[in-house]
């Protein structure tokens, strides 16, 4: 059996060196945990992808061309990454720290 805080604290020690898209498979891993750990649900693998865009700048047509997705579709995670985080804008979003985002 593994220590689940022990793994999330050497995971988060990983993220403050790593260059902004091998993030995205590091908040992937932390985020499939246990969302019970935190008190609020874990954002899928698709929503830190878009959130990651997101914070980057990018308009939710060059997130869906990017990822290969519809702009609604792109609305739809935003949509469940707001309720999910407790935010309303995408300002909100880009503000947070990363750890505070992957659920």
């Amino acid at each position: 059996m593994y220590d689940i805080a022990a793994v999330e604290v050497a995971l988060r020690g990983l993220l403050a060196d790593m260059p902004g898209e091998g993030k995205i498979v590091v908040l992937a891993v932390m985020s499939a945990g246990q969302p019970g750990d935190t008190g609020r649900p874990a954002l899928s693998k698709r929503e830190i992808e878009v959130a990651g865009l997101v914070r980057k700048g990018l308009t939710n047509q060059q997130i869906a061309r990017r990822l290969g997705i519809t702009p609604h579709t792109v609305n739809h995670h935003l949509r469940g990454i707001f309720k999910k985080l407790d935010i309303v804008s995408r300002v909100q979003l880009a503000a947070l720290e990363v750890p505070e985002w992957v659920g």
